[in-house]
């Protein structure tokens, strides 16, 4: 089985090549979704409900950074 040059894995991958900017754009989609799970949790401060889409936010800020 050799390979073939324009196959549909190859299309694929290119269909979906993440660029810098949609990097970005799918991160902050990330934290808004995650500080607005915060955001509706935030009678319960001190619980997981509220810490752990905190820190998803947290890493998606500092990879996007």
């Amino acid at each position: 089985m050799g390979t073939s040059s324009g196959t549909v894995a190859d299309g694929l991958v290119k269909l979906v090549e993440l660029t810098p900017s949609r990097r970005v754009y799918g991160l902050g989609a990330i934290m808004l979704a995650a500080m607005s799970i915060c955001a509706r949790n935030f009678s319960d401060r001190g619980g997981p409900s509220f810490f752990i889409p905190l820190a998803v936010a947290g890493a998606a800020y500092l990879l996007g950074i």
